[in-house]
């Protein structure tokens, strides 16, 4: 699809991949290589193949080099998947059968792009520069908008977190519940599993900070 097409602007949210790139701590096991394992002068034979003759590399990263989209099997709670499915009934040496990125169908769909490089009049920001909540206030505001939906992992960590900072700013918030999610806690405190963490969570949300309700309720009113 063209821009013309979707009546408005297309952004690449892709990044290019390079060795230096960021990378989350949990995942720089495997880094970023490139390796040009086949060269030209391995396989050049002119008097029995011609003078031509092609090269090729092999690339090594991991799941989470550049932007990627995490598909349902990314996390389980007790070794069970999303919808009941036992980790052991869909986990192979060369992936998932099931709940997969593969079956998470194309999206293309109008977004809403946050541009502080633009509001702060410049070409790109600064690295370590910190998008904040005044950024979004501004714009938000400077739109007409007075609500925000939270959706994301954890749910007793950004997700409260971006929650409270915006019930702080005046701002209706929603908390969507189920698609928000959390790990198991345990340290010297004491020990939570997930399901404790993130009804706890939605219930201290919904006390005095958000209206937590399900992505089908949520959708039924847009």
């Amino acid at each position: 699809m063209t821009e013309r097409d979707l009546g408005g602007r297309v952004y690449d949210l892709e990044q290019p991949r390079t060795g230096s790139m960021p990378i989350h701590p949990a995942h720089r096991q495997a880094g970023y290589s490139y390796l040009l394992h086949r060269h030209h002068e391995d396989e050049y034979r002119p008097s029995e193949a011609g003078p031509r003759t092609g090269a090729a590399g092999v690339i090594i990263c991991g799941e989470h080099s550049g932007t990627h989209i995490d598909a349902l099997c990314h996390q389980s709670d007790a070794l069970v998947l999303y919808g009941g499915v036992p980790v052991g009934d869909v986990q192979t040496s060369r992936g998932f059968s099931r709940l997969a990125v593969e079956e998470i169908p194309p999206i293309v769909a109008p977004g809403i792009l946050l541009d502080v490089a633009a509001k702060e009049g410049v070409e790109s920001l600064q690295p370590g520069h910190a998008v904040t909540g005044t950024d979004l206030e501004e714009w938000l505001r400077e739109r007409g908008l007075d609500t925000v939906t939270v959706a994301g992992y954890m749910t007793h960590m950004c997700c409260d977190t971006t929650a409270r900072q915006a019930a702080h700013l005046g701002l209706k918030v929603e908390f969507l519940s189920d698609t928000t999610g959390t790990l198991p806690v345990k340290n010297s405190a004491g020990e939570v599993d997930a399901e404790e963490m993130h009804r706890a969570t939605l219930c201290a949300q919904q006390m005095m900070i958000s209206e937590v309700l399900e992505t089908d309720r949520w959708l039924e009113r847009l």
